[in-house]
């Protein structure tokens, strides 16, 4: 999943000019596990994503203010 978002998101809009913690595939991917797999608790996939995929560590509130900045 994760990478056909990053490849869509190559594809159809250009790379973001600033450095993110995270990149915009990994928080949608995170976004939709949390969506799908976890009820909607993003704390519950984060944590997810960090044990299982080595997702690199952001705060709850860091993780929905980048979130919330996709365009």
């Amino acid at each position: 999943m994760y990478c056909f978002i990053d490849d869509f998101l190559r594809a159809t809009r250009p790379q973001a000019p600033h450095k993110r913690h995270l990149s915009d595939a990994e928080l949608l991917t995170t976004a939709l596990l949390a969506a799908r797999f976890f009820g909607g608790n993003l704390a519950a996939a984060r944590r997810y994503m960090q044990q299982h995929w080595g997702m690199k560590a952001l705060d709850k509130s860091g993780f929905t203010r980048q979130l919330h900045r996709l365009h």
